[in-house]
């Protein structure tokens, strides 16, 4: 008896049946990883709600006393202060460096164009444990080479930060000046623009 063979109209039914089958276990999985990745942040919330000091299951109430005792810590408002004014400080820094820096290599042609870019772009390549490690590093060599203390110090943390956020707002605005920079129309605006404030100034003087 001859085997069955399977017709066109089978065949394309069931590559919808597949692909469905495909999504549902993707979609799945990516479920089950947000959920493991998220469980730790949603039971640290839920323990920050409880009334005693040790957490036990079941809990003995809910209470926010723990959110205004948070005042009464020194060391974690000294650090909540401290990595404000470092946060702020290296934004400013990576704004103040990082925006001019995106400029010049979109709208300007020089020697070491593409060499700067990817300077500018290699902390976001490299991964963190070796960037952390070589922000360790030089900051002992340079302790110890210009004998003053820079390990751990204020402006080294600014500096390690401004590395970090150079990149990201040379990114940002790089892609936002490709995506929306005509070199064409704004030349052809500034021509056009020239003209009618040159032939207001003509105008003004011919009654003058």
């Amino acid at each position: 008896m001859p085997a069955a063979v399977a017709t066109p109209a089978a065949t394309t039914s069931a590559r919808p049946y597949r692909g469905r089958i495909g999504r549902w276990t993707l979609n799945g999985a990516a479920g089950l990883a947000l959920g493991f990745i998220l469980l730790p942040l949603v039971l640290v919330t839920w323990l920050a709600f409880f009334r005693q000091e040790i957490p036990s299951f079941p809990p003995e109430g809910y209470s926010l006393r723990w959110f205004a005792a948070i005042l009464d810590q020194p060391k974690f408002v000294e650090g909540f202060r401290m990595s404000f004014q470092v946060g702020v400080l290296a934004t400013f820094i990576g704004l103040a460096l990082g925006v001019p820096a995106a400029l010049a290599v979109v709208r300007h042609q020089f020697r070491f164009r593409a060499p700067l870019a990817n300077l500018l772009l290699m902390p976001l390549i490299v991964p963190g444990v070796v960037l952390g490690t070589s922000m360790y590093v030089f900051q002992v060599e340079a302790e110890n080479g210009l004998d003053v203390d820079v390990l751990g110090t204020f402006y080294a943390l600014v500096a390690g930060h401004s590395v970090i956020v150079i990149p990201w707002v040379v990114r940002l605005v790089t892609a936002a000046l490709i995506q929306g920079y005509d070199p064409k129309a704004f030349a052809e605006a500034a021509r056009k623009g020239l003209g009618e404030v040159e032939s207001s100034t003509s105008e003004i003087k011919l009654r003058s």
